[in-house]
């Protein structure tokens, strides 16, 4: 996992948007930078927001909620940091969010928001947006939670050495993630399994091979000899049945023939009745049959007779059709000539008034002219009124304004010389207020931090009480667990008083025994029919036994009852106490678990009681130094305002002398203001004066020459109203040129009209003629067609047309008349042959004499015989089942032993590997996995460590499981506990643990990027230099390493280096490369 690029706003004292991109050359090139700045400017808020971002939390904080947020800028309404990452899983944009309610300062906090999204094809993809998904997700991508994160990744303050000296669990989880040693776990709990699994198969098929019986030699020997004896039996009675069958079979044949021709001899009645009824029908039907022949030639006739009588029809109509177009062509020549006659006369009309419209038009042209001159002399004569009326409103405002600015600057001048002492209160006013702002923020943040002293006190309290209930349940747990171990051996001597030293297989067995006597004894009770024709030294019909020990006395049914019941309860009891058994170990293992739980949970609230109640001493000291200063500065502000006679620090004094600063201003101003505008006034007075006589010179010049315009005007109007009156030439020439188009239009409809009767009478005369001759043709045609056709009417036996179609039918008609006719004659051939053939075969069936006996007398012999075969039947197959049961059993019992022996092996197998890695919780092969994972990480630590010091090697401890020791060389060799070292040694060897674990990677997780936060305080001058050799050498591996410090020396030896600069207020800035500001 590589971090790519932070962005993030209002975190601490970093206000606003910030962006750092870790892909920057300066970043890329060197591999290692420095966050540097001043204690509290912000340099851990960037790893901060990193943690923010991936996890929604910090090292420093708990998770941040909707309750308590302290990394949120104050004053502030929103925060957010996000980070791109990349991964082998891809590239990842992660985000967390959190504004306060309507985005105000003061509004309550709202829930915390997270999303994360997957850069696809450029853009990025949201993946989860829900909480849960998102903690899923992250860890699933970066391959950590946030623990491991901290272990591995970002090394916090304060928490350096956390892998170094974490517990097992702690490191085999963290291993586990990084190294991808899971698979071991599941390996081991698998073969644990799979163990217990094959060794149930051998139980099971040794069961059941303890219930598989067979049949002895001499068994099978009389069962075989029954079986003959009973088959021979079987064979005579079959052969007496079959020679029955053939018998009974012929009498049944016999009576079949004679039933069925009797059936037919009816068949044939009901024929002749049928043949009768249909005769009349059948006459009908040979006439019709003749007249359809004819069909035909008479459609040919009837067309050519329909053809000349539509012929005629429309012959008549033409023939009246004619005159009627010759007079209609008459009259519309009539009407062509009058609208001709009418268009030369208005052409005569227009031609003479032409000359007169001509003289009248520029007429009118004139006057428009002069309209024109008067229209503009009188515009320009209102636009001269105007402006003079316009300079008089002006000149009035000017003098006007003139009063007032003077009235205004004797007021002015009377204010600055009554209170010239607030001259000095502008200078200083900015600075006192200011002054006031910071001694008000001071107030503000004190009461704050006594309020937030009092809720981490009170806080302190509920830890303490919190403390003392841990230690009460945790008591409450051990007592709980010592009455559970007592239980568990109370259970455990029950479980093998019961079992006697016997298995629960052995228990089973006797079970099973019992129900098969019980279901023996059923099957004797079940057979006594037999049972009572047995015949002692005689063979059983079943089972071909000659001895019958129970045909006399038999077991009662409840013999084994009490045995089965017993055994049943016993074996359930013993059921029960294993499962309570296992239930009190699991409880067991759950209340040391919780008890470990308890310890540690003691331990860290413990611990941090003891932190916080310094830090609350130490916090209550802070507080009241800065009550202190605070009234000191205040006694000083006191001072410098009065002498502006204010005596009182609060918002309306300083509102007051507020307005006091502004008045002055104002008046100030004013004061400039208006000796500035006076001078430009009195000008402007007096051009208004000198420009208002000019106007008025102009306006009676023009007022003359409009009266002289208007008497032109009048003369030419008259003139024109003698030539033409009042009327409009071109409204009458577009009357004239109307009435023009009119007649046009007149005249082009007339000849059309004409020119459409002429065509139409030209049209039906042609017709006329040729359907006049069409007729003629056509009538000749009609005599030789009706000729012919009465000739092949006489042929077909027709006297006259009439009597042929007479004798036409519908075409359904007919062929159902056919279709009934030939059912009729093929009932007739059926009959015919079906009663042939069945007096043939009674014929012969008759003399074949196959039996003198009747049906009656031959199915009651068969019925006495049928029983007696089945009964064999019977016994044949149970006989022979009893012997195919037996191979069965004996083919199953030698597969059951060799699968036994198979199986044996198989569970050998697998019990010797459980013995080597298999165990319930995966712990054997995973810690032997993790043992070898744990060599390669301090060998890769080692390696690191080598580069800084020579002084120490870190050692697996062999008898406890992922434990380290140090070999200390300068102190002869001598061995010792990580737990045992200093401040700066625990930084070198957390340093190579932490290098070490970014070497390792599996195919799930590799760790890319590394930030250290402080810690090199601990190391003299030559270790700091050989530790930054080392990280910087990481460079070579593409890893990024940021490094938190306040040594100098330290941010002297990196050169790419991320600035926190502190500003007024509270407030930082960052500076550096890739880093820039939203």
């Amino acid at each position: 996992m590589k971090i790519l690029k932070l962005n993030f706003q209002n975190l601490n004292s970093l206000y606003g948007e910030w962006s750092i991109d870790f892909t920057d050359d300066a970043y890329v090139q060197n591999g290692i930078f420095a966050l540097t700045g001043p204690t509290g400017a912000g340099k851990t808020t960037i790893l901060d927001a990193i943690c923010l971002a991936l996890y929604g939390r910090t090292a420093r904080l708990d998770k941040i909620t909707k309750s308590s947020n302290d990394i949120m800028s104050r004053q502030t309404a929103e925060c957010r940091a996000e980070v791109i990452f990349s991964s082998q899983a891809g590239e990842f944009l992660c985000q967390w969010s959190q504004r306060r309610a309507r985005n105000k300062v003061d509004g309550a906090l709202q829930d915390t928001a997270q999303e994360i999204s997957v850069l696809e094809q450029g853009e990025w993809k949201l993946l989860a947006t829900k909480k849960k998904d998102f903690d899923q997700l992250v860890e699933e991508k970066t391959g950590m939670d946030f623990d491991r994160f901290l272990r591995s990744m970002l090394l916090a303050q304060g928490k350096f050495d956390n892998f170094l000296k974490a517990d097992v669990n702690t490191k085999s989880a963290v291993l586990e993630k990084i190294t991808g040693t899971k698979i071991y776990s599941d390996i081991s709990q698998r073969v644990h399994r799979r163990s217990a699994t094959e060794d149930e198969k051998l139980k099971l098929l040794r069961a059941q091979i303890e219930g598989i019986q067979l049949l002895s030699e001499q068994e099978r020997v009389e069962i075989s000899e029954q079986i003959t004896q009973n088959r021979q039996q079987e064979v005579q009675l079959q052969t007496q049945l079959k020679q029955l069958d053939v018998e009974i079979q012929w009498h049944r044949n016999v009576e079949q023939l004679r039933h069925e021709l009797t059936q037919a001899k009816a068949q044939q009645v009901s024929l002749e009745t049928d043949k009768e009824a249909f005769a009349a029908q059948g006459a009908v039907l040979d006439t019709a049959i003749r007249a359809d022949r004819l069909k035909d030639a008479y459609a040919a006739l009837h067309t050519i007779r329909e053809e000349q009588r539509k012929a005629q029809v429309l012959q008549q109509q033409l023939s009246l059709q004619v005159p009627q177009l010759i007079e209609a062509l008459t009259t519309k020549n009539h009407v062509y000539q009058v609208t001709e006659n009418a268009l030369l006369d208005l052409k005569k009309q227009w031609e003479t008034q032409q000359p007169i419209w001509k003289q009248v038009r520029a007429l009118d042209v004139q006057l428009k002219e002069q309209q024109k001159r008067l229209h503009e002399g009188a515009i320009a004569l209102r636009e001269v009124q105007d402006r003079q009326r316009q300079f008089e409103r002006e000149q009035q405002n000017y003098q006007e304004q003139l009063n007032h600015q003077e009235q205004q600057l004797k007021a002015s001048e009377q204010y600055l010389s009554q209170y010239a002492q607030d001259k000095h209160l502008v200078e200083k006013l900015s600075g006192l207020a200011l002054s006031f702002q910071q001694l008000k923020q001071g107030r503000v943040d004190v009461l704050r931090q006594q309020q937030a002293h009092t809720t981490r006190r009170e806080a302190l309290q509920t830890l303490e009480q919190a403390i003392a209930s841990l230690k009460a349940d945790k008591q409450a747990l051990v007592d709980r667990q010592q009455a559970l171990q007592q239980q568990h051996s109370q259970e455990q001597q029950k479980y093998q008083q019961m079992m006697q030293g016997k298995a629960l297989s052995h228990y089973q067995q006797e079970l099973d025994h019992a129900r098969e006597k019980k279901a023996l004894i059923q099957n004797i009770h079940d057979v006594a029919a037999i049972r009572e024709r047995l015949v002692e030294n005689e063979p059983c019909p079943v089972c071909g036994s000659e001895h019958h020990p129970y045909r006399v006395s038999i077991p009662a049914l409840n013999t084994y009852d009490d045995q089965i019941a017993q055994l049943s309860a016993m074996i359930r009891q013993i059921e029960q106490l294993e499962k309570s058994v296992r239930h009190l170990e699991d409880k067991l293992k759950d209340r040391q678990h919780e008890i470990s739980l308890k310890d540690s949970e003691l331990l860290n609230k413990t611990s941090y009681f003891e932190q916080t109640a310094q830090s609350l001493k130490e916090e209550k000291e802070q507080i009241a130094a800065i009550e202190q200063a605070l009234q000191v500065r205040e006694q000083q502000l006191l001072r410098e305002l009065s002498v502006f006679s204010v005596n009182t620090l609060d918002e309306t004094s300083f509102a007051q002398l507020d307005w006091r600063v502004r008045q002055w201003q104002y008046h100030a101003e004013l004061q400039e203001k208006i000796q500035a505008d006076l001078q430009p006034l009195r000008e402007k007075m007096a051009a208004l004066q000198a420009e208002q006589k000019l106007l008025h010179t102009d306006m009676q010049t023009r007022q003359m020459r409009l009266n002289e315009q208007h008497d032109g005007y009048a003369q030419v109007q008259q003139e024109r109203f003698k030539l033409f009156g009042e009327q409009d030439v071109d409204q009458l020439e577009q009357q004239y040129q109307q009435q023009m188009r009119h007649a046009e239009q007149q005249q082009k409809q007339a000849a059309e009209q004409r020119d459409k009767v002429k065509s139409s009478l030209e049209d039906a005369q042609g017709r006329l003629q040729q359907i006049t001759e069409g007729v003629q043709q056509r009538a000749t045609q009609l005599i030789h067609q009706e000729e012919r056709f009465i000739t092949q009417l006489n042929q077909h036996g027709f006297e006259q047309e009439s009597l042929f179609i007479q004798a036409l039918l519908p075409s359904s008609q007919l062929l159902a008349l056919q279709a009934q006719a030939k059912t009729l004659a093929d009932r007739e051939t059926q009959l015919n042959a079906l009663m042939a053939d069945r007096s043939e075969r009674l014929k012969v069936e008759e003399n074949k004499q196959l039996s003198q006996t009747d049906l009656v007398q031959l199915e009651t012999e068969k019925q006495a015989l049928l029983p007696q075969w089945r009964g064999y039947i019977d016994q044949i197959a149970a006989a022979e089942e009893r012997l195919r049961q037996d191979d069965r059993h004996q083919l199953s019992l030698a597969d059951k032993q060799k699968q036994i022996i198979q199986q044996e092996q198989e569970a050998a197998r697998w019990k010797t590997l459980k013995a080597l890695i298999g165990s319930s919780d995966g712990s054997a092969y995973r810690n032997f996995a993790q043992g070898l994972t744990f060599e390669l990480m301090i060998s890769h630590a080692n390696q690191q460590l080598r580069k800084m010091s020579d002084r120490y090697v870190l050692l697996h401890d062999r008898e406890n499981a992922l434990s380290l020791n140090v070999l200390d060389a300068y102190q002869a060799g001598e061995v010792r506990s990580v737990r045992n070292l200093s401040g700066g040694e625990s930084f070198i060897i957390s340093l190579a643990l932490a290098l070490g674990l970014s070497k390792m990677s599996s195919q799930k997780i590799r760790v890319d990027s590394l930030f250290l936060d402080e810690g090199f305080g601990t190391l003299d001058e030559e270790a700091l230099e050989v530790a930054l050799d080392t990280l910087a050498a990481l460079h070579e591996d593409n890893k990024l390493i940021g490094v938190i410090s306040h040594v100098s020396a330290l941010k002297n030896r990196i050169g790419t280096q991320i600035q926190v600069e502190p500003l007024h207020g509270g407030r930082s800035a960052l500076k550096g490369p890739g880093v820039s500001r939203g």
